[in-house]
This record gives structure tokens, sequence and C-alpha cells, in this order.
């Protein structure tokens, strides 16, 4: 037998021909980066108006005389309105009194707080009785100063209206006898709300 010849040319490429089937998914790649901000989307309704409060208060200047077992007015608190809607009070009273005495002095401080003092209306809200006690030495040295707060809340649901607080005082002696006395700060505050 002979040598075998040359190996002839390439024959063209034929058909392609038809697509296998899908093979499996990949594994998921890297996140991309974050996409812009879109556009901000409408302003929604207003809500409901919430409870509202209103508050207003007064300090009244320099000392005012007390009379020993006299109830005296010492500061009032005009204009406050209770509405439908907002008709809860809250009061707050605070007041200092100086006492000089003879000898020792033993008293009670009675603070009353009222809604619509010296009216047909005038109602007795709270009591607050602070006592103090100066023996013969301690009297030298200068009076007895007594301090007391009030603090009250006011249902005015069923008084709807314009009202005034009123604090009065009343400086009272057990033993010894008041020289003089006087309410040296007195102040009246309120919030009224719902």
């Amino acid at each position: 037998m002979g040598e075998t010849g040359l190996t002839g040319l390439t024959g063209l490429t034929g058909l392609t021909g038809p697509t296998g089937p899908t093979g499996p998914t990949g594994p998921t790649g890297p996140t991309g980066p974050t996409g812009p901000t879109g556009l901000t989307g409408p302003t929604g309704p207003t809500g409901p108006q919430g409870p509202s409060n209103d508050s207003t208060g007064t300090q009244a200047p320099g000392p005012s005389a007390l009379t020993a077992g006299v109830e005296t007015a010492v500061i009032t608190l005009t204009g406050v309105t209770a509405t439908a809607t907002a008709n809860q009070v809250k009061v707050d009273a605070n007041y200092s009194v100086s006492m000089s005495a003879l000898v020792a002095l033993a008293a009670n401080v009675t603070g009353h707080l009222y809604r619509d003092f010296g009216t047909v209306n005038q109602t007795l809200l709270a009591t607050v009785t602070t006592s103090t006690f100066l023996d013969a030495v301690s009297i030298l040295l200068g009076p007895a100063n007594v301090t007391g707060s009030i603090s009250y809340y006011d249902d005015l649901s069923a008084l709807v209206g314009t009202h005034t607080y009123t604090l009065t005082i009343n400086p009272s002696a057990f033993l010894g006898l008041i020289t003089a006395a006087s309410a040296n700060y007195r102040a009246l505050n309120v919030v009224v709300g719902s």
C-alpha cells in the first residue's frame, strides 16, 4: 500500500443546530448602587387640632398688711375663661407671710383659695394651714416667716364662662400676741386646658 495522501481542504461550516435546553441559574451577583431618590409625594391632609392649653398668672407687688384673726384677700386673678372644649383649670397659689410678736409666738397661717370670691357664686376650693413657733430669743432676732402653697384642679365643664380666683390669708396666734403681720409675697397662676 502506498503513503497516505495530503489532507484535503476543510469543508464549509454546516448549519447551526437547534439551541439546547437552558442551564441552571447562576449565583446572584452583588447589589448595584442605590438609585436616585424619587420625587416627594403630595402633602397629606392636616390632622385634627390637639388639645390646647392657656396659661395666665399674676404676682402682687410689695407687702400687704394683715390683721390677726381676720381673713384678708391678698391677690385675685381675673378673666379666667372656661369654654365647652377647654374647661379643666389647674390653679396654683403661693404666699409668704411675715409676723412679729411680743415675747414668743405660736401661730397658724391659713390660706384659702376661692373661685368667684365676693359674688353669689363664691366657692371655697381649698384651705391650707401652716404653723410656726418662735421662742423668746428668736422673736428678738426678727419676724417669723411662713410660706405656703395651694394647688387645685378645678373642673369647670358645668360652669362655662369667665371666672376669678382669689387667695385669702388669715394669721392667728394660739400662743402670744401678733403685733404685725404682712403678706410679703403672693402669686396666682392657672392653666386652662381640655
